[in-house]
């Protein structure tokens, strides 16, 4: 999440992308709109880089209040995966991605959850979302990523409902300390999710963003062995 949005912060992500050596960020909360000229849009990437960007289309949502963007090396095949036009979603913003090299394939959901929305509905149409993206890819090439907004009792846990939803799909939690800090405390609220026995994220790190965001940077690397897709098992009631 980029504090007060990406729209005039353009140099800093380019530099956080090139001084952590970065194949790919997720944004959150870009501000940029569909409107906005391709010098604002493009702004974010680095020589050799591409930007993919979502705008805020959900109801009641207008303005620079939402956008989400998916900056990426060219060489690097990135396409709108099917569930972005199949699902319609109300209570969070979501932008689901197709990532695939030579050597591995990857479904990246980036998410960002409104801190005003229902919780009851977000944890429904969450769960719509996971249903259909472990359908499509199995749980061992899925990643979740994004800036939830579903704090716990402690600085280093998150909603309890979320835990539940996200252990029914096979899936597991990775972040484990505060990605923010507030006037009333830390928190977590930004979070990687992938398959409980997946071996596709790895050395996963909180950092400082070091003034370009309220919110830490939250890094990992993607396992290089991601071509077959394992079958999974999903129970869900």
């Amino acid at each position: 999440k980029v504090k007060k949005g990406a729209v005039k912060k353009g140099a800093l992500i380019r530099d956080t992308i090139e001084s952590n050596q970065l194949d790919f960020l997720a944004v959150c909360e870009t501000w940029i709109t569909a409107s906005d000229p391709d010098s604002i849009k493009l702004d974010m990437a680095p020589p050799n880089y591409v930007t993919r960007h979502i705008h805020c289309s959900a109801p009641g949502r207008t303005g620079r209040n939402s956008g989400l963007a998916i900056v990426y090396r060219d060489s690097l095949k990135v396409r709108p995966h099917p569930l972005q036009a199949t699902i319609a979603i109300s209570s969070f913003h979501f932008q689901a991605v197709n990532i695939t090299s030579n050597n591995f394939s990857l479904l990246l959901i980036n998410i960002y959850r409104w801190p005003d929305s229902n919780l009851n509905m977000f944890i429904t149409e969450l769960n719509s979302i996971l249903a259909a993206a472990t359908t499509a890819a199995g749980t061992d090439r899925l990643v979740v990523c994004g800036d939830f907004n579903c704090p716990g009792a402690t600085p280093t846990t998150i909603l309890d409902d979320l835990c539940v939803s996200v252990d029914s799909f096979g899936l597991q939690q990775l972040v484990k300390s505060s990605t923010r800090s507030g006037p009333t405390g830390d928190s977590l609220l930004d979070l990687v999710i992938t398959g409980k026995d997946s071996t596709s994220v790895a050395n996963l790190a909180v950092s400082s963003t070091h003034g370009l965001s309220d919110h830490c940077l939250v890094k990992w690397t993607i396992s290089r062995c991601l071509n077959r897709r394992q079958p999974s098992i999903v129970l869900y009631r």
